[in-house]
């Protein structure tokens, strides 16, 4: 218990926002779909772990949504070298990781019977929670700590924009469902009050790279189609955060 409450004691930065306490985190992982709302938000935790000291316990995720049965990639194309050009922008660690149920999203869709929804965000669970927790787990075991549990921070782009309930959401939390005896997985949002216009102000502002998509006239909210498979996660396309 202790180590969950020094892991999530919070300071003001940005006005009123918390941020976990990163010199205590054993490990950062920066979850990076490729998505606008994902670098700024990787750009946020990379400054504010370089001011406690923590660069060097940082690690980039990048969850792989797969391919169709035709072969195509969900994902915009691109989208993975982009992800791992932005953690080598930061001299990062970068990491790939893949559902080890679903060849793809669209397999899991089809399997289904249907698209995801906000109701029941599968696309989510299948594809993407599970896949960063086993992630986690390999970090904890990579650490090697015994005696306390590992202290894990999990750095996400969510904004409370994007939906009610992400606007309910507070800046730092421990993921219940992550956590364990052997370790306390604080979520963190580093860009959740963030509007639109922000996070591209700041993209522009510090240089970040970003995905070709979004010059081309593409939004959060868009479809990824190729041939005839089209996909959704909820109403968002797979070019998200």
């Amino acid at each position: 218990m202790s180590a969950q409450i020094e892991l999530v004691s919070a300071r003001a930065v940005h006005g009123l926002e918390p941020v976990p306490d990163l010199a205590s985190a054993d490990r950062i992982v920066i979850s990076n779909s490729g998505g606008k709302d994902s670098i700024a938000a990787m750009d946020e935790a990379v400054r504010l772990a370089d001011d406690a000291g923590g660069r060097d316990r940082i690690v980039v995720l990048h969850i792989d949504l797969g391919r169709t049965p035709r072969g195509h990639t969900v994902e915009w194309p691109g989208t993975e070298d982009l992800a791992r050009r932005q953690a080598a922008h930061y001299g990062l660690p970068f990491e790939v990781r893949r559902s080890a149920k679903w060849p793809s999203l669209v397999h899991s869709i089809r399997a289904r019977g249907q698209f995801p929804h906000f109701l029941s965000r599968f696309c989510t669970s299948d594809m993407k929670r599970s896949v960063a927790h086993r992630f986690v787990t390999e970090q904890v075991d990579a650490l090697g700590i015994t005696g306390r549990p590992a202290r894990i921070v999990h750095v996400m782009g969510f904004r409370a924009e994007e939906s009610r309930a992400r606007a309910r959401q507070p800046a730092v939390e421990v993921d219940g469902r992550a956590s364990s005896g052997r370790r306390t997985v604080t979520q963190w949002y580093p860009v959740l009050r963030w509007s639109t216009t922000e996070v591209w102000q700041h993209i522009r502002d510090r240089g970040l790279p970003y995905h070709w998509a979004y010059d081309a006239g593409m939004s959060r909210h868009v479809d990824r189609t190729t041939g005839s498979d089209t996909v959704r996660c909820g109403r968002s396309a797979v070019l998200h955060r």
